[in-house]
C-alpha cells in the first residue's frame, strides 16, 4: 500500500489538548518552578519550522492530520484519517537540517530500518500492519485502538504474559525491541491485547556475512536487555508472577544495565539542562513542562493531575 505522498497543504497542528486545558502557563503539582515555556526552536524538531502536512495521498486514498502525537528531534508522528473513516499512524522522521547540515539521509535511515522491522513481523499479532513509506523519510502503519500502559495500571498475569511473549518473539527473530523501559511503549488495546510500534531505534541483526559474526555480541546485549525490561515490568506490575530468581534479576541489575545508566545518566541530565536553558522545559527539566509533550507522558500527567 505504498504510495507517493501528495501534499496538498502544509498547516499548522490541530488544537494540541494541553493548549485547551490551559497547561502552557501551568506547572504540574511537582513542578519547582512556574515559568513559562516556549515551544521547540526548529533545530530540535525532525521538519524544523514545518508542521507534518494537513493532508496525504497514499496508493489511491487521501488521508487528513487528526492529531500530532510528538514532534521531536527525530520524528514527528501524527494520526490522519480518510473519508471513509480509516485512521493510520504516520512517522516522518528527521529531514531538517542542523545548523546547516544535512539530516535527510538520517531520516532515510531511520524510516528504512523500521520498515525492515514491521517486514520481520508482519505475521505477528500485537504488531500493525505496516503501509509502506511516505515520500523520503516517513513510514505509515495501520492505527491500533487503545492507549498507552500506565504505571497506575492493573494489568491481569495473562496481558503480562502474552507481552512477554511477544518480545520473545520479535527477539526469536533476531531483533532486539530496545526501547521497552518504558511502560508508555506498550499499547493497551481495546481488544485487551498487548501490542508494540515505534521501532525507531530497534536493532535487526545481519542475517549473514561478517556483520553478523561482528555484531553478534552486540546484538546479545540488547536481546538481555529487552528479556530484563520484561522482568521489570512483571516486578512493577505483578511480582507474584514471579519466580524467585527472576526476582532477583530485576532488584539486583544485570552489569549491563548498571553501566548503561552509569554512561547514559549524566548525558540525560545534560540534555535536560540544555533544554531549561533554552526554555524548553521549566527548572528541573521534566519533559511533561514541554508545551507539546509526546503522548505517553502527557496521558501520564493528566493522570497525576487526577
Amino acid at each position: 500500500m505504498a504510495g507517493k505522498v501528495n501534499v496538498s497543504r502544509w498547516g499548522g497542528c490541530p488544537s494540541h489538548p494541553l493548549r485547551e486545558h490551559g497547561w502552557y502557563d501551568v506547572p504540574m503539582a511537582d513542578d519547582s518552578s512556574s515559568k513559562k515555556t516556549k515551544p521547540r526552536p526548529a533545530f530540535l524538531r525532525a521538519l524544523g519550522r514545518d508542521d507534518a502536512p494537513a493532508t496525504l495521498g497514499i496508493a489511491d486514498k487521501t488521508y487528513s492530520r487528526d492529531y500530532v502525537y510528538k514532534h521531536d528531534f527525530t520524528a514527528c508522528t501524527c494520526r490522519y484519517i480518510a473519508d471513509d473513516g480509516e485512521k493510520i499512524i504516520v512517522k516522518l522522521n528527521r529531514r531538517h537540517h542542523l545548523f546547516g547540515f544535512p539530516m535527510t539521509w538520517m531520516g532515510r535511515f531511520l524510516a528504512a530500518r523500521e520498515q525492515h522491522v514491521y517486514k520481520l513481523m508482519e505475521d505477528v499479532a500485537g504488531v500493525p500492519a505496516c503501509l509502506g513509506r511516505v515520500g523520503e523519510t516517513g513510514v505509515a502503519h495501520a492505527y491500533i485502538e487503545g492507549r498507552p500502559l500506565r504505571p497506575e495500571d492493573k494489568p491481569d498475569e495473562a496481558f503480562l504474559r502474552k507481552f512477554g511473549t511477544l518480545v520473545e518473539t520479535f527477539n526469536a527473530r533476531g531483533i532486539a525491541v530496545v526501547d521497552l523501559h518504558k511502560c508508555e511503549n506498550i499499547l493497551v488495546g481495546e481488544d485487551g491485547l498487548p501490542y508494540l510500534m515505534d521501532f525507531q531505534i530497534s536493532w535487526a541483526l545481519p542475517k549473514r556475512g561478517i556483520r553478523r559474526v561482528l555484531l553478534g555480541w552486540l546484538h546479545g546485549i540488547f536481546v538481555n536487555s529487552d528479556r530484563y525490561h520484561v522482568l521489570k515490568h512483571y516486578y512493577r506490575f505483578n511480582k507474584a508472577m514471579m519466580s524467585e530468581a527472576e526476582r532477583r534479576v530485576v532488584e539486583k541489575r544485570p552489569i549491563w544495565i548498571r553501566l548503561h545508566r552509569f554512561f547514559t545518566r549524566p548525558l540525560q541530565k545534560l540534555r535536560r539542562q540544555f533544554l531549561v536553558w533554552l526554555g524548553v522545559r521549566a527548572k528541573g527539566g521534566k519533559a511533561h513542562t514541554e508545551v507539546e509533550p509526546e503522548e505517553g507522558i502527557r496521558i501520564r500527567s493528566e493522570a497525576k493531575r487526577d
